[in-house]
């Protein structure tokens, strides 16, 4: 026994043959191949409970003399050659809020935007660095991009684009 839709009963705006649906499949790679060619890497720093306070945080930045500015609940964490990358609440919506009472979070992203001229590699070095501090500190876990486990294979990996940038932008 086959079931077969009799065509009138189909609600045209959902049934509009494989020709559409083969031109939504195209955008959608097309949206995946500008995603992948994102100059941003981020790592993600998660705990059980909301241990990042906003105001326990500047402190903690503050007594551990780390070059930061507070952009309105997002941080940027500067780096010694004029660049930066922002340290951010990882949940909506992504920044630290008095007014809508968002004061902590269980999860904390760091970004780096990769700039030409820039040297991502040793931002991201920085950033390495930075997270695990912060991991020791706050007692939580480092994630990768997709939020897996962030592995020494990830780092090669994040530093192999960071290095193909730089190179890529050197003029």
């Amino acid at each position: 026994f086959f079931f077969h839709p009799d065509p009138a009963n189909r609600d045209p705006l959902w049934s509009r043959g494989l020709g559409d649906v083969y031109k939504r499949q195209v955008e959608y790679e097309s949206v995946f191949r500008e995603e992948e060619n994102t100059n941003l890497i981020t790592i993600h720093l998660e705990a059980e409970a909301h241990v990042f306070n906003y105001k326990e945080l500047l402190d903690y930045l503050d007594k551990s003399q780390t070059s930061y500015k507070d952009e309105g609940g997002w941080l940027k964490i500067f780096l010694e050659d004029s660049d930066h990358f922002m340290f951010v609440n990882g949940l909506n919506p992504g920044k630290f809020s008095e007014e809508e009472n968002i004061l902590s979070t269980s999860i904390m992203t760091i970004i780096y935007s990769m700039k030409p001229k820039g040297n991502s590699v040793n931002a991201l070095a920085e950033m390495i660095k930075f997270a695990e501090r912060i991991a020791k500190d706050f007692s939580t876990q480092i994630l990768d991009g997709d939020r897996n486990a962030l592995t020494q294979q990830m780092v090669e990996h994040y530093s192999q684009i960071a290095e193909e940038f730089d190179l890529n932008n050197i003029s």
